[in-house]
């Protein structure tokens, strides 16, 4: 994984991890030179005690032979008072203790001088025993010789090669404690060199670690800060290249992110922000067209409620007509049914009327022969019976008259009884129709009472189509003032939006499809109001039917 990727989090906790780390080892390495430097120093003050002890010691003896030669000087005036046994004075005790062992290992080169010192320390002491025993067994005088001798000879000599041997040690520890100081001094240096290197390392670490985590961290801010402050003044155009994985990656894909969505939403704003404005213009266009549509469909209406209320009375009239037909109709099928009745007697009267008639042929035949006899009668007169040929002649002819007569009678009497018994057929025919006339009248009058009725309730619907039509006038002029008002809310929304620099896009396809269904509700808008602008007042009412030619006339 690289650096860069790795989170801040991590980042900080293997930088202070190898710090710790860092500054672990540095506190062993000075922990460890401080122990040497305590260690040098222990040895030192060690070895200045053993020093000090040695120069004690040896203080000590020369006091110890002080008193002894005054012991020898004026052996009757004082007492010895010295400690004759090499183990029990203060050297003693200490050389034989464990005291000794320790500065033996703190200083080996001491344990062979110490090991030579026991013999001198021995003889000094023995010989203060030697000078007490014969200061007891001598007279005074050779007391005075031999003491002294013994104490000039055997205790000064013994303390002369102590004094070298403890020289010898003082030198040695001088040695050892000026070793151990300069082996202190250069510790100290050693430490305080890598105490101030560490310190510098360390630094020098902790710098360089932090410029590397500034770097990956407040490179990307600062770059962050300026994307966001392009972003701020409206320059969606800005870009950032960094590609990494940690907080500060994070937090350049979010502001990626939201300038991203930014440009969509200035994208889709632009693109609304023009539709609705393309929409506000034909929402307006189609407002006025609906506006004007309207008054002329109140215009409209207003003619057709006419039109309704002549046609209420034009059924009102036919109402009225159509009961009068009925009662036409009736009376008329009452006198057809009377006329069927004198019809029927008629036929009967001229049945009769040719009956009399027959009889009247029949007299005009039988006078036609009678005029025949008597001319016959008259011929054979002769001369008497001329006159009475003459009137014979005359009755004859106007027999025959009188029978041609009364045939054509016959025959128009004949074919007036046809006539009559054909109207008398007719007439009984007539009143099933006139009936049905009538019940028909009836139902057209009860049709044409319901159509009054109905042109009632069209005219009212009408009224009422024309106060709505009036209200949606009134609607549109409101809408086509909000449509301008929308109009220029989308302008201002686009001067506003008009504030984000972006790309140059083409528009999206919820825009186009957007545009393009208003258009399609315009066209259908116009379409609707085209009729209106066209259409004449009045209506046309088809009021024939089929069964018109049923009727007839009378």
């Amino acid at each position: 994984m690289k650096w860069k990727n790795i989170n801040l989090a991590k980042k900080f906790a293997i930088a202070f991890g190898i710090l710790i780390g860092v500054l672990v080892v540095f506190a062993i390495v000075i922990t460890l030179n401080i122990n040497s430097m305590m260690k040098n120093s222990s040895l030192v003050v060690e070895g200045n005690e053993l020093q000090d002890k040695m120069c004690k010691r040896y203080n000590d003896h020369l006091k110890w032979t002080n008193n002894l030669g005054e012991y020898v000087i004026h052996p009757y005036e004082h007492e010895l008072k010295v400690e004759t046994d090499p183990h029990k004075c203060k050297f003693g005790e200490w050389y034989y203790s464990d005291d000794r062992k320790k500065a033996e290992e703190m200083i080996p080169e001491l344990k062979s001088l110490f090991e030579k010192l026991e013999k001198p320390h021995e003889l000094l002491h023995h010989s203060a025993i030697k000078i007490k025993d014969t200061m007891s067994l001598s007279t005074s005088q050779n007391k005075d010789i031999s003491i002294q001798d013994i104490y000039e000879e055997e205790s000064l000599e013994r303390l002369h090669d102590v004094a070298l041997i403890f020289d010898e040690i003082s030198k040695i520890s001088s040695e050892h404690i000026a070793e151990n100081d300069v082996k202190l001094i250069e510790e100290g240096n050693t430490t305080i060199l890598r105490l101030i290197l560490s310190s510098i390392g360390i630094s020098i670490f902790a710098i360089l670690f932090a410029i590397i985590i500034a770097r990956g961290v407040i490179i990307p801010l600062r770059r962050s800060i300026a994307f966001a402050e392009k972003i701020s003044d409206g320059d969606l155009t800005a870009r950032i290249d960094i590609e990494q994985t940690d907080e500060a990656g994070k937090l350049v894909k979010s502001l990626r992110k939201m300038r991203d969505n930014l440009k969509e939403i200035v994208y889709t704003v632009k693109a609304g922000a023009e539709s609705v404005d393309a929409a506000a213009v034909e929402f307006t266009a189609s407002s006025q067209n609906l506006s004007e549509g309207a008054n002329e469909q109140a215009a409209a209406a207003e003619e057709i409620s006419s039109s309704v209320e002549e046609m209420s009375s034009n059924i009102q009239q036919n109402t009225d007509n159509a009961q009068q037909t009925e009662k036409i109709a009736l009376q008329a099928a009452n006198e057809i049914q009377e006329g069927s009745k004198a019809v029927t007697q008629t036929v009967e009267a001229m049945k009769k009327i040719a009956n009399k008639i027959s009889i009247i042929t029949d007299i005009a035949f039988q006078t036609n022969i009678l005029a025949l006899n008597a001319a016959v009668e008259a011929a054979r007169a002769g001369e008497h019976g001329k006159g009475f040929a003459v009137v014979a002649a005359e009755v004859r002819k106007l027999a025959e008259r009188s029978q041609i007569a009364a045939n054509e009678i016959n025959e128009i009497t004949g074919s007036s009884v046809e006539i009559a018994e054909k109207s008398g057929k007719l007439l009984v025919n007539i009143v099933p129709n006139i009936q049905n006339t009538s019940r028909l009248v009836q139902e057209i009058t009860a049709a044409s009472i319901e159509m009054n009725s109905g042109a009632n309730q069209v005219n009212n619907a009408i009224q009422q189509l024309s106060q709505s039509t009036q209200e949606n006038a009134t609607s549109a002029e409101q809408m086509a003032s909000a449509s301008q008002e929308l109009a220029t809310q989308a302008q201002r929304l686009n001067d506003a939006v008009s504030f984000f620099k972006v790309e140059d896009v083409k528009k999206s396809k919820t825009v186009f499809q957007t545009k393009k269904s208003n258009n399609q509700a315009q066209q259908v808008v116009r379409k609707t109001n085209s009729p209106l602008t066209n259409k004449k007042g009045g209506i046309s009412l088809q009021l024939s039917d089929s069964k018109d030619n049923d009727f007839e006339t009378f």
